[in-house]
């Protein structure tokens, strides 16, 4: 099944964005808008937001800055992101 969203036209170049971060148990969000890569193989949202989701902790990963430097472990989380209406549970 294949689906399209909407890119937002306000960005430059056109962009696809979320409108909510969810937890994938309990459903509890957070209104948040976003970019998203959808060529990306993950994404990144403010350590805020998962705090404030409660959000636990599945994994790290190791990152680095886009100079291949800074190296450091970042945590991984899953949620659910809602974009043009539609709920999308994401790792």
């Amino acid at each position: 099944m294949s689906r399209s969203f909407p890119f937002d036209e306000s960005f430059d170049p056109p962009a696809l964005t979320i409108d909510e971060v969810g937890h994938p148990v309990s459903l509890d969000s957070t209104r948040r808008r976003g970019k998203i890569d959808p060529g990306a193989d993950g994404g990144l949202i403010p350590l805020r937001v998962a705090e404030e989701l409660d959000l636990e902790k599945v994994a790290e990963v190791d990152a680095t800055d886009f100079t291949g430097r800074g190296k450091r472990q970042l945590p991984v989380y899953y949620v659910h992101l809602k974009v043009a209406d539609s709920s999308l549970p994401t790792s």
